[in-house]
């Protein structure tokens, strides 16, 4: 009978990253399908365009509010479906799900991975009005390179971070467990004295 103990470590990792990518084809399977389904985000539209109004009106800027459209004396923006950042979110969240053997063990990380996410996108909705506004720099460079590519270098940092502490702990267990049975083996080894 074959067991994983059989494998060689250059099999062990073949197994694992196959493993990984099975399962990210199935989260991405998932991303498509939402995609598809293309649920109304209408009221999230809104309660992200009240809090990015709220947060230029702190900083000195302008802008009312209408719906999901931000306008100003020189500009009229609208929040869309993407700009929820809710790909990113879906994106960590597929990762970790991909890179873990027991993803409810890693549920606290992804709550608060999908709230720094969030954090981010609304940074990066805030920001790209403010120079856009101020004339700064453009609004196609911010929105379509600057801050597309930075939440993306964010998602994949984080998710670098997660693997390597997830990794860590990880091995933190399995040293915890050794340890456990070495000091019941030796309680064990003492009580036949």
């Amino acid at each position: 009978m074959f067991t994983t103990a059989d494998l060689t470590e250059r099999q062990e990792k073949l197994n694992k990253t196959f493993l990984f990518m099975i399962k990210l084809l199935a989260a991405g399977g998932i991303f498509h399908l939402i995609l598809y389904i293309y649920p109304n985000t209408y009221s999230l539209q809104v309660g992200l365009a009240q809090q990015v109004n709220y947060i230029t009106g702190l900083i000195g800027m302008n802008l009312h509010q209408q719906g999901i459209y931000l306008i100003s004396d020189s500009a009229r923006y609208y929040i869309t479906q993407d700009c929820l950042g809710w790909k990113s979110m879906a994106m960590f969240t597929g990762l970790v799900f991909a890179g873990s053997t027991k993803f409810r063990n890693h549920l606290k990380y992804v709550i608060s991975g999908v709230g720094l996410i969030y954090l981010a996108n609304l940074i990066r909705v805030v920001s790209t009005l403010y120079l856009a506004e101020k004339g700064i720099i453009s609004f196609g460079v911010i929105h379509g390179v600057m801050w597309k590519w930075g939440l993306t270098a964010l998602v994949l940092v984080m998710w670098v971070a997660w693997f390597n502490f997830a990794e860590i702990e990880e091995e933190a267990h399995v040293l915890e467990r050794e340890l456990r049975k070495a000091t019941s083996n030796l309680s064990e080894n003492r009580g036949e004295k």
